[in-house]
C-alpha cells in the first residue's frame, strides 16, 4: 500500500513538472545551473545530494556573489528576483524527491537583501532624476523659503486678478480698448 502511495505522489510530481510552461522552464534551468556551478566551486568535497541542496544560507550568499555583488552592470530587480524565484523552484523539486528537508530557502537574509536591492536602485535613479526633472518640487531640492515664495506669488496674483475672474462676455464687449478704431 505504501508503495503504491508513494508512486502516486510521484506521478502527480511528474506531471505537475511536464505542465510546467516550456519557457520558465528553460530560464530557470539556466540560473539553476549557475547556482549549481557556484555550488561545485565552493564545495567540491560535498556530495551532489548536500552540494546542491538549497537553503537560505546558500541562496543568500549566491546572490551576494554571483548575481548581485560581482557584475560590473547592474541587474534591473525582476531579474534578481526571478534568480530567487529559480532557485525557490530549484528548492521545491530536491523537497519532491525528498533531498532537501530544509525549510522554504526565502530566509530573512534573502528578503532584506532584496529590499537593500530595490533600495539602493530607487536611491540612484532619484540622485540621476531618471523618473523627475531637476528643478522641479519632486526633485528633492526645494527649500522652505521657496516653497514660501510660490505660495506668496500664488496669493497675490489671485487676489490681483479676481475682478477679472468675475466677468463675464458681456462685460468684455463693452470694454474700450486702446488702439482701437471705431
Amino acid at each position: 500500500m505504501r508503495v503504491a502511495l508513494d508512486e502516486s505522489v510521484r506521478r502527480t510530481y511528474e506531471n505537475a513538472f511536464n505542465i510546467h510552461p516550456q519557457n520558465t522552464s528553460r530560464a530557470y534551468a539556466c540560473k539553476q545551473d549557475q547556482f549549481k556551478r557556484w555550488c561545485d566551486d565552493k564545495w567540491p568535497a560535498l556530495s551532489d545530494l548536500t552540494r546542491y541542496t538549497v537553503t537560505g544560507p546558500n541562496l543568500y550568499f549566491f546572490h551576494v556573489e554571483c548575481v548581485i555583488g560581482s557584475r560590473s552592470e547592474k541587474l534591473c530587480q525582476s531579474t534578481v528576483d526571478s534568480y530567487v524565484v529559480a532557485m525557490v523552484d530549484l528548492g521545491q523539486q530536491q523537497k519532491q524527491l525528498n533531498i532537501n528537508i530544509n525549510p522554504s530557502p526565502r530566509a530573512n537574509a534573502v528578503i532584506d537583501l532584496l529590499k537593500i536591492t530595490t533600495y539602493e536602485k530607487d536611491q540612484l535613479r532619484r540622485e540621476n532624476f531618471a523618473d523627475r526633472e531637476v528643478n522641479t518640487l519632486l526633485d528633492g531640492y526645494t527649500t522652505t523659503n521657496q516653497l514660501q515664495q510660490i505660495a506668496r506669488f500664488i496669493w497675490t496674483s489671485t487676489l490681483e486678478l479676481a475682478p477679472a475672474r468675475l466677468m463675464e462676455l458681456a462685460d468684455l464687449r463693452s470694454i474700450v480698448l486702446e488702439k482701437r478704431r471705431r
